[in-house]
């Protein structure tokens, strides 16, 4: 089993994707991979928020796509003690040009299909400018995946889902990002056997992982965590 961080290492002074948090995972070494959220800005700018919108994360409010990165690099996401600013995925993946951990990036859904495509074609535009990184990209909307499919570029392209329902035949993927309540062993095995890798979302307690180590069984080796609670979840599971 694989650990990867949600947002990166936090802490109440150190928020979800911010780029402290992700320095900080990066030196961390039982962490074997960073998930971050991605969104476009008013002027198509691909940046780093755990949400959608920056009320009750920063010190303004209004919705990412409503407001041009200019605006946003003016606004506060940490809080009095240490300032944060907003981060562009230009700014990041320099961070991980000598790392050997996985960068997993997710692309939120747009307003609409034209900026779906926008935020997929920016994103591939900027990584193709950093080949050593270990990247995978996800998205819940299909479309956006299999548009990501089809465009030029050394990531690897899967899949978020609610629900194990997936025709793994139908789209030549990657990955699947999955949420572990919602996740069988047969959907595990079915997936492995054709190279397909699993990541499991939503861990965030030791008896989560209990849960699907017993959902699993001798799988459990092959498969990607992605934790909003990382420390906690590690420990137990190399010191077990």
């Amino acid at each position: 089993m694989k650990f990867i961080t949600n947002g990166g290492l936090c802490s109440k002074n150190v928020p979800s994707n911010s780029k402290d948090a992700i320095v900080l995972a990066l030196n961390t070494n039982y962490i074997d991979g960073i998930a971050i959220d991605i969104h476009l800005t008013q002027d198509n700018h691909v940046v780093l928020c755990q949400k959608a919108t920056i009320d009750n994360i920063s010190n303004s409010k209004g919705a990412i796509k409503d407001l041009n990165l200019d605006k946003l690099k003016h606004i506060n996401f940490g809080n009095k003690v240490k300032r944060q600013d907003i981060s562009t995925l230009q700014e990041i993946l320099p961070l991980f040009k000598n790392s050997t951990k996985i960068l997993v990036i997710n692309l939120n859904e747009q307003d609409n299909t034209q900026k779906n495509k926008i935020l997929a074609n920016e994103t591939i535009n900027i990584i193709a400018n950093f080949p050593n990184v270990n990247i995978y990209l996800k998205s819940f909307d299909l479309n956006t995946v299999i548009y990501l499919n089809n465009l030029k570029t050394k990531a690897k392209i899967g899949i978020a889902l609610t629900q194990d329902e997936f025709n793994l035949e139908q789209y030549k993927l990657d990955f699947y990002s999955i949420c572990s309540k919602n996740v069988s062993l047969y959907f595990v095995e079915q997936a492995l056997s054709h190279n397909r890798l699993i990541m499991l979302e939503n861990v965030n307690t030791i008896d989560d992982l209990k849960t699907i180590q017993n959902k699993v069984k001798e799988l459990t080796e092959e498969i990607f965590i992605i934790t909003d609670n990382i420390a906690p979840l590690a420990a137990y599971y190399l010191n077990k």
